[in-house]
């Protein structure tokens, strides 16, 4: 059996375990808190501060599934929420153009004028979202899973912004994979050099460790024990530097039932 299919078949026994053998308090990797600065994280987060108060571009946060990506704009919205106005637009938002300008008029709080098509609504939007930056308040746009929009769709929203005063006009914080970069530029659309990408990497073995001591002692372990070189390497390999993945496979790799998974080099 996989060490994924172990862990999603009896998650709340796994837990169970490593209390009674290593008499954890609470469960380790499930704390949001303290946020982990390294791997650049710390950078990153700081850079989207800034460029979603004072930047002039649409801002793409990237990485592979389980970077912490959702993680980075939730510390955004704690850092920033007394200066900026945060809108979160979900799938259902994004699915068509009429759904997309139906949400934006509502941040708005107005209705599609007479005679303006939904085109139209949409590139307003952001004409009108300028008085509200001069106002003190710049609106930021956080789609999370922004990859999984229709191209078009995901070319207009930046688009409509940079038609607007992109200094002051409320801006789109895309996340997602980097696929992004490539659905800006398709079609000739050429928007890619309207948006910064912060790209997430995978953590490396000392930044595993770095991310979990704390966490562990706070849970009442022992940082020397669960991370001990062997349990390390293993958390390396199969964690393959995603929290998420981390998260996972973690329990099995410190109730010993993760066996070695060779590399993809060793295979062939």
């Amino acid at each position: 059996m996989a060490v994924d299919e172990q862990l999603t078949s009896d998650p709340g026994g796994l837990f169970q375990r490593l209390q009674s053998r290593y008499g954890l308090g609470q469960d380790p990797l499930a704390m949001d808190v303290p946020f982990y600065p390294g791997a650049q994280r710390e950078y990153s987060l700081e850079t989207l501060r800034h460029l979603a108060a004072f930047g002039d571009m649409a801002i793409l946060v990237t990485g592979a599934r389980g970077a912490g990506k959702t993680r980075v704009l939730a510390e955004l919205v704690r850092h920033e929420s007394d200066r900026l106005d945060f809108q979160r637009l979900s799938t259902t938002d994004l699915a068509s153009e009429q759904a997309l300008a139906d949400r934006l008029l509502a941040i708005a709080h107005q209705g599609l004028a007479t005679g303006r098509t939904v085109r139209d609504a949409i590139y307003n939007f952001f004409k009108w979202s300028e008085k509200a930056t001069l106002r003190g308040r710049r609106i930021v746009l956080l789609v999370d899973d922004a990859d999984h929009m229709a191209a078009p769709l995901l070319r207009m929203l930046v688009a409509a912004f940079t038609h607007a005063d992109r200094g002051q006009a409320a801006v789109p914080v895309l996340s997602g994979s980097d696929t992004l970069l490539d659905m800006l530029d398709s079609e000739g659309g050429g928007l890619q050099h309207q948006a910064h990408q912060i790209h997430l990497r995978p953590l490396n073995r000392d930044e595993i460790a770095d991310y979990l001591r704390p966490r562990i002692a706070k849970a009442g372990g022992d940082p020397d024990v669960l991370l001990a070189a062997s349990h390390l390497k293993k958390l390396h390999e199969l964690g393959q530097g995603s929290f998420g993945r981390l998260k996972r496979t973690a329990p099995a790799v410190w109730l010993d039932m993760a066996g070695h998974q060779p590399s993809a080099r060793r295979n062939r």
